[in-house]
């Protein structure tokens, strides 16, 4: 058994923590809020949120 206590530096947290906010929040990705048709073709999870 091997522990790693924090593989992530602070940047490296901050780096991820963006990505899946705003990239895999993009299509092709599928979201929850698709069945809704909140979003437009050309909007984002994340333009609507900021």
């Amino acid at each position: 058994l091997i522990y790693i206590k924090n593989p992530f530096t602070i940047s490296g947290q901050r780096y991820w923590m963006m990505r899946c906010l705003k990239d895999y929040t993009k299509k092709p990705n599928k979201l929850n809020i698709d069945e809704h048709e909140i979003l437009g073709e050309d909007e984002t999870w994340w333009d609507i949120c900021t």
